[in-house]
């Protein structure tokens, strides 16, 4: 039954309203202060990514539960209208009149006023805005969160930037591969567990006593003995510096792509709340 899909399926998305509000919020902050990376701002991309991929499960939900033959037994012209989709070119010819009048009933949590009641279509097809976002963006993940990048050739200064980092890092590994060879073992590697060091070289405890004078005895664990030497903390000091290049590149890439969420805030607002009007349809189908 199509009602007992739609709610189904609906029930297992989160408060798309909730999460939209905060990242409009967020876009809006954005676009007038300066945007420091640190692990709040990480939280709301990480929350932004996850929000692409909820708007994605949306619009196939509408798809997959209203295809031909669903649409095609619906009486209501309303509920058909509500689950058929519309192409954005028409969705966003709307006056300046018009806006206003969405913009009241918006505050009201209503969407009876977006479309003409004779509407044939009122739910934004806006996979075209998403496969923007997916053309312009790289995710990376940091820790367990998801970090927007943009794709390679799209910023050249980023690009740069982000070359640098990558080359130091290999330089860690470089490193960490001759420390290896001097003491004739594989079993050997970094470590990031501490709080007060960003890499530590992790040495079987066994084996400590082939530790040359220059490495610093930084910390310990059960079985390992850690250290850092100059020539390490030369490395980390280079990364560290890089880092912040990268973070100073990446700043206006993140400003561009929250303010072109920002635009389409109206799109994808009407169709959280188009979908909140066909759950409660259903709703008052269960107890009519």
């Amino acid at each position: 039954m199509i009602r007992d899909k739609l709610q189904a399926k609906l029930k297992k998305l989160p408060d798309l309203e909730r999460i939209l509000s905060r990242i409009y919020t967020y876009s809006q902050r954005s676009s007038v202060k300066a945007i420091y990376i640190d692990i709040s701002v990480i939280t709301r991309l990480d929350e932004f990514y996850n929000l692409l991929n909820l708007l994605k499960k949306l619009q196939e939900t509408i798809s997959d539960v209203f295809d031909k033959d669903a649409l095609k037994v619906l009486k209501s012209k309303r509920l058909k209208a509500l689950a058929t989709f519309k192409k954005l070119e028409l969705a966003k010819k709307v006056n300046k009149k018009k806006k206003k009048q969405i913009n009241d009933e918006e505050s009201k949590g209503d969407t009876s006023n977006f479309e003409d009641e004779t509407s044939t279509a009122i739910f934004p097809d806006y996979s075209s805005v998403i496969e923007e976002f997916e053309k312009m963006i790289q995710w990376k993940s940091v820790g367990n969160k998801k970090v927007p990048e943009p794709v390679p050739g799209l910023d050249e200064e980023f690009d740069q930037a982000n070359a640098r980092v990558e080359k130091i890092k290999g330089r860690l590994e470089t490193y960490i591969e001759k420390v290896r060879k001097e003491m004739k073992t594989r079993n050997i590697n970094y470590t990031t567990a501490s709080k007060r060091f960003r890499y530590e070289i992790e040495v079987p405890e066994d084996m400590a006593k082939k530790v040359s004078d220059d490495y610093i005895n930084t910390s310990n664990a059960k079985g390992k003995k850690r250290y850092q030497t100059d020539e390490l903390r030369a490395i980390i000091n280079e990364l560290e510096e890089e880092e912040e290049k990268f973070k100073d590149a990446l700043i206006p890439f993140l400003r561009s792509m929250f303010s072109k969420f920002y635009e389409n805030k109206e799109i994808f607002t009407r169709a959280v709340q188009c979908a909140a009007e066909l759950d409660c349809i259903c709703a008052l189908a269960i107890v009519s």
